[in-house]
């Protein structure tokens, strides 16, 4: 297909705007203060970096121990899902526990 100089103008006056690319500019400029959740698999990555280990698997919950945290930490799905906020608190608290 050939493009005309409307076609032209109109491509042009939609890259400025951003909506040639399948978004819109204006929208995702207005969420870049949203935070992207961290991947389960960051999460385990975290845990194993800060000394936890894998005590099992049951299903698509994992129990990870560590000597100087007294309760062991559950964290359940699976690798590739984003970990919700109820996730990634524990997770933290234990990691800032094992240091001290």
């Amino acid at each position: 297909m050939r493009k005309t100089a409307g076609m032209r103008a109109l491509t042009s006056g939609l890259l400025g705007i951003g909506l040639w690319k399948g978004y819109n500019r204006a929208y995702v400029d207005r969420q870049k203060d949203v935070k992207v959740p961290k991947k389960i698999r960051e999460l385990i990555a975290d845990l194993h970096a800060a000394g936890f280990q894998n005590r099992g698997k049951k299903g698509s919950h994992r129990n990870f121990i560590h000597p100087k945290v007294v309760k062991p930490l559950t964290l359940s799905g699976k690798v590739g899902d984003d970990a919700k906020a109820y996730q990634e608190r524990p997770v933290r608290k234990a990691i800032e526990e094992s240091r001290s």
